[in-house]
């Protein structure tokens, strides 16, 4: 397209810097992808392949190399954060990513990491709001907000927590009458309901 306005108007100069802003970035974001991705499968081989090693290093106090280090860095973040943005949160995969990062001394990304969680906690309580009898999205929610408190990283809840208070002002008591009534489904929502409760510093009754 450029070579064509060119070739049409040859007294005006086009390029990448002649559009608007946000088509820069969406066709700067296009053209780097391919070399994003290689950048990316090269962190994740030089991890891989040097992980016993960096082990071993750790293990014995010496201190990792640079380039093995920012491999690792790079990996372990990004798995992550591929991980919290999952509707469905591998929990035991995430633990055991958090896991790795401290044993190999591998800061996180607590500020990406707070954002991506806190996203898909939204997520979570949006569908909830929606359909608070939507027991997959419940418990979700719940194993999401007990990760969340779990990990060494400061997570913004406060509009979880507000959708959360919505539902216990709408929907708690008639769930809590039904499990007295012996509705096993019912006892299971109020069950996971206050897992979520006191995940997020939420009393309930």
């Amino acid at each position: 397209v450029v070579r064509i306005l060119a070739a049409e108007f040859p007294e005006y100069p086009f390029s990448l810097k002649a559009l608007f802003t946000d088509r820069q970035r969406e066709v700067l974001y296009r053209l780097l992808q391919s070399s994003v991705s290689k950048a990316e499968a090269a962190y994740r081989r030089v991890y891989e392949e040097n992980s016993p090693v960096t082990r071993f290093l750790v293990a014995q106090a010496l201190p990792l190399p640079r380039a093995f280090m920012l491999a690792a860095e790079f990996v372990i973040n990004n798995d992550l954060r591929i991980e919290f943005d999952a509707e469905d949160i591998d929990i035991a995969h995430a633990r055991a990513l958090v896991n790795e990062a401290a044993a190999l001394k591998v800061p996180l990304d607590k500020e990406g990491l707070a954002f991506a969680l806190k996203r898909t906690l939204e997520r979570l309580a949006q569908r909830l709001a929606t359909d608070p009898d939507d027991v997959r999205a419940l418990d979700a929610l719940a194993r999401s907000a007990t990760l969340a408190r779990s990990l060494p990283i400061s997570v913004d809840l406060w509009k979880v927590q507000n959708s959360y208070y919505q539902l216990l002002q709408s929907d708690y008591e008639s769930h809590s009458a039904r499990a007295a009534e012996g509705s096993a489904d019912a006892a299971h929502w109020v069950d996971l309901f206050t897992v979520v409760g006191r995940q997020l510093d939420v009393a309930v009754p």
